[in-house]
């Protein structure tokens, strides 16, 4: 389905690395902001092979239009050395901070990259629907780390992104180091051919896409 985005949301996105925020949904957070909503970003790593990421962020951040974000900085590839819950609860001092969002936007459960996987359970744990709490989580694929793995990334809600990509675009640019040259994923041509094929699925010229893990309406 094509998601029509309800007005006057609280959005947060928890993602384990700087750029995961752009590549994995950087044109619905614009389309968020346009709308009215607020919108949160939540990084849990650092990037060791790139000194200048969080430069690269804060730039990214200034052109989705994202004010408020946390880095907490925990070592890049090393998510294992803590357990599930103590990453959730990183998770939750933050929305402490934020208040308690509507949507969240965060990994797929199944991706090549360790940091991924452990993210998403961390943000599944931090928002279990108790019965004062209830959240709207959805998935997005990250290029190079979800198509890599086993199992499939297959979306069932799609956001029309049709006036924001050019803006998502700029905004990965940022990120300097973490480009590619054409055929890889993370490849600035990959990245548009990508958005139009989430399009051609949902009957738009472009979109973002994401698997439902809960959906509370």
């Amino acid at each position: 389905m094509v998601f029509r985005l309800d007005p006057m949301r609280k959005v947060l996105v928890i993602c384990a690395h700087p750029d995961d925020e752009s590549l994995g949904c950087g044109s619905t957070m614009l389309k968020h902001i346009s709308q009215g909503d607020e919108v949160y970003c939540l990084v849990l790593t650092d990037n060791f092979r790139s000194p200048r990421i969080f430069e690269y962020f804060a730039k990214a951040a200034a052109i989705l239009g994202i004010t408020d974000y946390k880095l907490l900085k925990l070592p890049d590839s090393q998510l294992e050395k803590y357990t599930r819950m103590e990453l959730a609860q990183e998770i939750e001092k933050y929305t402490q901070e934020i208040g308690t969002p509507d949507i969240i936007y965060t990994h797929h459960p199944d991706e090549l990259s360790q940091d991924h996987r452990i993210i998403f359970w961390a943000a599944l744990t931090a928002f279990r629907p108790v019965w004062d709490k209830v959240f709207s989580i959805y998935s997005f694929d990250s290029p190079s780390s979800t198509e890599w793995s086993t199992r499939p990334f297959v979306p069932n809600m799609f956001v029309d992104i049709g006036g924001f990509l050019e803006k998502k675009i700029e905004a990965i640019k940022c990120y300097e180091t973490e480009l590619r040259d054409a055929p890889h994923p993370r490849s600035i041509e990959a990245l548009e051919s990508r958005a139009r094929y989430w399009g051609s699925h949902c009957g738009v010229l472009f979109a973002e896409a994401f698997e439902v893990i809960r959906e509370i309406r």
